[in-house]
């Protein structure tokens, strides 16, 4: 768990380099491709009664 306080800390640099990618790939799929993508990696969002999101889980492995 990432809220885990006696964890190491993380190196962001490889996952700023990875979100880099993924980004000009989403950029480069259709719609139809991004919404599928989305679904698979999103598995509950909480929003709060004026509509913000409060929480938003991923399905990460």
């Amino acid at each position: 768990m990432l809220n885990n306080r006696e964890s190491n800390p993380i190196n962001l640099a490889p996952i700023r380099g990875m979100l880099g990618e993924f980004t000009q790939l989403f950029d480069q799929i259709g719609n139809e491709r991004e919404k599928q993508l989305v679904d698979a990696l999103i598995r509950k969002v909480t929003v709060t009664k004026d509509k913000k999101i409060a929480k938003l889980d991923l399905e990460i492995n």
